[in-house]
């Protein structure tokens, strides 16, 4: 490399304009699944989701703090952070757009049944306390 310019290079004036760069974010979609059942007393609850495809190297860690126990129903909304493949968390990068599932428990059916008793008429009262629960 030569301390000289040439003489052709000082026949020019060089500008460089500043410009500005932008990136704008990734749009991708979230969702979590939905599930539903007869309450049983045990929790509902559904690790399952989709998420659109995203950039080389980038992975979701997700988890779901959601459940449900009671007759009712909740939105399946989890907790999400995305990174690269140096383990920084780029989801700011992103403009994630949320569907939620719901997680729904139903009332369990319960049946409750009198046995049929055959009394002979003798102008009393008379009551059964027989019977049975089902469901």
């Amino acid at each position: 490399m030569s301390d000289t310019i040439s003489p052709e290079t000082c026949s020019y004036a060089f500008t460089a304009p500043i410009k500005t760069v932008s990136i704008a974010k990734k749009s991708i979609t979230l969702t979590s699944g939905a599930d539903k059942k007869t309450y049983d007393g045990t929790p509902l609850l559904s690790e399952v989701y989709e998420v659109g495809k995203l950039c080389y190297g980038d992975k979701i860690d997700i988890s779901f703090p959601v459940s449900i126990v009671s007759v009712g129903d909740v939105e399946n909304v989890p907790e999400y952070k995305i990174f690269n493949d140096k383990g920084e968390d780029v989801t700011f990068n992103y403009n994630v757009k949320c569907e939620w599932g719901r997680l729904e428990i139903e009332k369990r059916p319960v049946t409750f049944k009198a046995d049929d008793v055959i009394k002979v008429y003798d102008g009393e009262a008379h009551s059964s306390v027989k019977g049975s629960i089902t469901g």
